[in-house]
């Protein structure tokens, strides 16, 4: 706590003095503490920011770096950097969106963005939990980013995808470069994968391969209706490989 108090006297104090002099230097001892152009360093600490009224988002970190605009003073931040975030909230208009705790976050004050890094786990208000490397939030985009790749489970049901977007308020999934799910306890693996929790629909474009009612399928434009349970083909007809058996052409509906 002494060493927080400093600092922010140390600011203080350099503010006051950039009243009467505007040129004036940031002091000795702020540089040789290796801070740079971080205008607040916290300990643990809770920190929240709001817009028009309305939370963005709320942390809890073990530390926190408040960055101002090169040149500018110390009102005119431009990002904070979390670290060890034991507690993280983020909203998306004045509503909660997710929680998550995660290793290291950024958040860039003009593109009101969140660069998150490092043994991410994040829930949801619906009980749908992820866990990734990487997740970029923004409140201007509805899509949650997992540009490394992401593991979720929502219900019973599990995707995983080298590139996934989730859509917390909405639940919607989209894993355009291919994902591996379990679904009402089936495996698939899909080359594109776009899931719509609400309405209990699984869109699948491209290839897919499975097994669904103990039988080993491969098939093009799909759709699982998990309302229905049942595996349909938008086009076409299956190819359904029944292991031992011969090659079988069956068309689902």
């Amino acid at each position: 706590m002494f060493a927080i108090a400093a600092l922010i006297g140390l600011v203080v104090l350099y503010r006051i003095a950039q009243r009467f002099d505007p040129t004036a230097q940031m002091p000795p001892g702020y540089r040789d503490a290796g801070l740079g152009d971080v205008g607040i360093r916290m300990g643990p600490s809770n920190i929240a920011f709001r817009h028009d009224g309305r939370n963005v988002w709320i942390i809890h970190a073990d530390r926190i770096d408040l960055r101002h605009q090169p040149g500018g003073d110390f009102d005119a931040l431009k990002s904070a950097d979390f670290n060890g975030i034991t507690n993280g909230t983020l909203f998306r208009e004045g509503k909660k969106d997710a929680g998550f705790s995660a290793k290291t976050a950024t958040y860039d004050q003009n593109s009101q963005r969140f660069d998150v890094r490092g043994d991410i786990r994040i829930h949801t208000v619906h009980g749908d939990t992820l866990s990734s490397e990487e997740m970029i939030w923004t409140d201007k985009d509805e899509f949650v980013r997992f540009p490394g790749g992401a593991k979720g489970e929502f219900g019973k049901n599990r995707v995983s995808a080298p590139l996934l977007l989730f859509a917390p308020k909405k639940r919607i999934i989209q894993c355009p470069q291919g994902a591996y799910g379990i679904f009402e306890g089936h495996p698939l693996t899909a080359s594109e994968l776009f899931w719509d929790i609400g309405k209990k629909r699984v869109d699948l474009p491209g290839t897919v391969s499975g097994e669904r009612k103990n039988l080993q399928f491969t098939a093009r434009n799909a759709v699982l209706d998990l309302k229905t349970h049942k595996l349909s083909g938008n086009e076409g007809q299956f190819h359904i490989r029944i292991q031992g058996e011969s090659d079988d052409l069956e068309g689902l509906r």
